[in-house]
Formats: structure tokens, C-alpha cells, sequence
């Protein structure tokens, strides 16, 4: 399923995370693409689990609360989680998400920005049932990335040195000032 402009979060799509998955998870700005979404994820749960009587571990969707924020915009939206693993269980298979600019054209793999919360992309994905021991859930298999508008996460510095003075730190001699974001 293809989905348009959705806003990314937690997303480590230029290099595997913790658990050697290509991920993010996202919010879709068309209410109608959020709901055929959640029906695919629903159907593909209702085909599979036969006589499984307990509740799914995952359905790769839920509410978005924000406990520390309660203006947060995103509070009460259904939150999506996408992830394709990088290797196969027996390492012999290397996969990766294919990412595209707005021109449609493939990003090499290690030109792939890092891509911080807020982008807008347009995001494939299909949906696949799973069992481990004795749970079942539905995968939401992160199939290709389309960035629209690009939001890099960095940790560039957006300060600039008080002139008139100020607390200084301790000098660390192997410590180096971090670049200056132009216009921050």
C-alpha cells in the first residue's frame, strides 16, 4: 500500500537500529489512507489467526499519547510502525529499503540522509502475519521511502558563544566545538 505525506518518527532508515531493522514509525495526514491501512492491517489479522484465541502482541498500529506533552498535535492519532530487517535470520541475505527523492530517483544507499522527526514522505508497505512460540501479530513490512519534504537529524550546535562572557567549562583536550547551524 502506498501512503502519501505521512510524518516520520523514530526513523533509522539510512543504517539499521539496535535490532538490525530498517524503522520508523508514522502518522498518516490522510484520514483515508489511515483508515484503509488500519482495515488491511485488521483483515490480514482476521485471516490468520484461525483459532488463536488470545489478543495479538502487535498489529503494528496504536494510539499516539504523549504523557510529557498533553498539547502535543500528534496526541489521540493513530501511530504506525514500519520495520524490514537488514539480514536474514541465517545472514545469508542482506535487505535494505529503497529511498528516493522527490524526483523519484533511487538514493544510494550511503548517500541516504539521516532523517529526523517531521519529515514528510510518501511510505510502501505491505502487511504480513506472524507466530513466535505461542504469540501471533501482524508486521507491517517497510517496503520503499519516498522523501518529500526532509527534516535531517543532527546534532549540529544552534549556539552561538556569549560575548559578554558566561559559565566555561572545564577544557577537555580532546573535545572539538560542534558545527554552527546557519540559521537556527
Amino acid at each position: 500500500m502506498l501512503l502519501h505525506n505521512v510524518e516520520l518518527k523514530f526513523s533509522h532508515i539510512d543504517k539499521p537500529d539496535d535490532n538490525g531493522k530498517y524503522s520508523t514509525a508514522f502518522f498518516c495526514s490522510d484520514k483515508a489512507e489511515e483508515a484503509a491501512l488500519i482495515k488491511m492491517i485488521d483483515d490480514c489479522w482476521e485471516a490468520d489467526k484461525g483459532s488463536f484465541t488470545k489478543a495479538p502482541k502487535s498489529l503494528s498500529y496504536n494510539d499516539y499519547e504523549n504523557p510529557e506533552d498533553v498539547n502535543d498535535k500528534h496526541n489521540g492519532k493513530v501511530i504506525f510502525n514500519a520495520s524490514q530487517n537488514a539480514e536474514s535470520s541465517d545472514g545469508k541475505y542482506q535487505f535494505k529499503v529503497d529511498v528516493y527523492d522527490s524526483d523519484a530517483l533511487l538514493i544510494d544507499q550511503d548517500k541516504v540522509p539521516s532523517i529526523g522527526w517531521g519529515t514528510i514522505a510518501d511510505i510502501s508497505v505491505s502487511t504480513y502475519c506472524w507466530t513466535y512460540q505461542k504469540s501471533k501479530g501482524v508486521k507491517l513490512n517497510f517496503e520503499a521511502l519516498m522523501i518529500v519534504d526532509l527534516v535531517e537529524y543532527g546534532g549540529a550546535n544552534p549556539f552561538e558563544a556569549k560575548e559578554d562572557g558566561g559559565y566555561k567549562a572545564p577544557t577537555n583536550p580532546f573535545s572539538q566545538p560542534a558545527p554552527k547551524v546557519e540559521g537556527v
